[in-house]
């Protein structure tokens, strides 16, 4: 059963609440989904009821998480996407993480000022594998082959302004991806104000 969670938080009186942003959010940017749907979803929100509508695409698009600077959708059965908003000196910017399975995760980050401009953030994702100390680097070389093409996902955290980078392993079978367990890692970054990056 889907349980949605609502946190509240302070925002500072110049800052838009994720959920402005999400209102505001050109049509163009999910072309299946209306401004008319998107406020039922948060009006729903509101009224304590289950926050889902049925898209464009005859499939159902909910929100899971709501609290002022961060939002959680699931948009269908395979993609979700995450809103977060992040200071960067006198203003916020949004970051927009579209997270598709296919069946592997796959993410795409975007990053918005409060008016819909896209804005050009430099981010450079780190490596997701890394070797163990009792594991030979012939052995390690070996099992990073079977990554490739690398995929990665990602996720925002509601909690903080911390972005987490995860692998994927798409072309591999089930005894393969049980060996890749040992060198698959998990990194988070932290968001850098100064240099309005991820870091």
């Amino acid at each position: 059963m889907l349980a949605i969670t609502v946190i509240a938080a302070v925002m500072p009186c110049d800052a838009r609440s994720v959920s402005e942003m999400w209102l505001s959010m050109p049509d163009s940017l999910l072309p299946y989904l209306s401004s008319s749907q998107r406020t039922e979803l948060t009006d729903l929100v509101s009224m304590g009821v289950k926050p889902e509508v049925q898209n464009k695409l005859h499939d159902k698009t909910s929100i899971d998480t709501l609290t002022a600077s961060y939002m959680r959708v699931r948009l269908s059965d395979v993609s979700t996407l995450e809103l977060k908003m992040l200071p960067a000196g006198s203003d916020s910017l949004l970051c927009m993480v579209t997270t598709v399975s296919g069946p592997e995760k796959e993410s795409d980050i975007a990053f918005y000022d409060t008016s819909w401009q896209k804005t050009t953030v430099s981010i450079t994702l780190p490596a997701v594998t890394a070797r163990p100390d009792t594991m030979s680097v012939e052995r390690y070389d070996s099992l990073q082959r079977l990554l490739e093409p690398q995929m990665t996902w990602c996720r925002l955290s509601p909690a903080d302004n911390t972005l987490t980078v995860a692998p994927s392993a798409p072309l591999v079978n089930k005894s393969d991806r049980q060996k890749l367990n040992a060198i698959m890692k998990e990194r988070t970054l932290a968001w850098d104000e100064s240099l309005k990056t991820f870091k």
